[in-house]
């Protein structure tokens, strides 16, 4: 078997991981509009819309973060701990573009009815190329690195986790659970890296975030930052990430 081919059969046992995000957000959706008083269903349903990207990210991550069986088929198939790597990531990385496309369609439309504060990347750097088309551009850029970040980092615990029992896996995917979703909801609705900075300002760090992050010091005369910087900073933090992955996938053994 071929590393290609490898990657088309993680590609097709991550496409049911798609339907179960679509269908919790059906689900949460409908409740929104049931469980809430009929002058207020708009709202509640508008509101609820913000969470879908989330719910879309989640699964993703949660395939990517189990590995063992993967690896289990690889070693059987004559795959090597460094080819499988680099399935891995190949795997990733598409698994990362459609989700993102399908995620842009609900942030354009949640940008349509919450405007453009409604999302960190809309209200900290949606507006600095000045055009509306490269603006979505680059916003797409931005979360498909983010959410491939995400997704080494996340499949690096995965790896780490497979070296331990059942239980140990167990804790792993709780936590997992539970950090997301308070991560997620507090991105939902703030401006984390807005936050982040007028925190970390205190302690004399403005000019390393501002680097990293792409803001500007002066925000009347740079209303919008820059997220060339951003981008380039997760590029880094992915090649780490990524070397972290090869170093566990080194230690994985078959028998767990």
């Amino acid at each position: 078997m071929r590393t290609k081919e490898l990657v088309k059969m993680y590609v097709k046992e991550f496409l049911p991981f798609l339907e179960y995000a679509l269908i919790v957000s059906v689900v949460l959706l409908l409740f929104s509009v049931l469980e809430s008083e009929q002058k207020f269903r708009l709202n509640d349903f508008q509101n609820q819309f913000i969470s879908i990207p989330y719910i879309f990210d989640f699964f993703a991550l949660l395939c990517v973060s189990m590995n063992h069986n993967r690896f289990k088929l690889a070693i059987q198939h004559g795959i090597d701990r460094k080819d499988f790597w680099k399935a891995k990531l190949m795997f990733m990385a598409k698994a990362s573009l459609v989700v993102n496309i399908i995620n842009l369609v609900f942030v354009l439309i949640i940008m349509k009815m919450h405007g453009m504060n409604s999302l960190a990347y809309t209200s900290t750097y949606f507006g600095f190329f000045h055009s509306y088309f490269i603006d979505v551009i680059f916003m797409f850029i931005t979360d498909y690195i983010a959410l491939l970040l995400l997704m080494v980092c996340v499949n690096c615990f995965g790896t780490f986790a497979s070296l331990f029992n059942r239980y140990g896996k167990i804790c792993f995917y709780l936590i997992l659970a539970a950090m997301y979703f308070f991560v997620g909801s507090i991105l939902a609705k703030y401006s984390v890296v807005a936050s982040f900075t007028h925190f970390l300002g205190r302690i004399h760090t403005e000019v390393f975030l501002n680097l990293v992050f792409g803001l500007y010091e002066n925000q009347k005369l740079h209303p919008y930052s820059n997220p060339i910087h951003i981008i380039i900073s997760m590029l880094i933090m992915l090649a780490i990430a990524a070397a972290f992955n090869l170093l566990f996938t080194k230690l994985v053994q078959v028998k767990r």
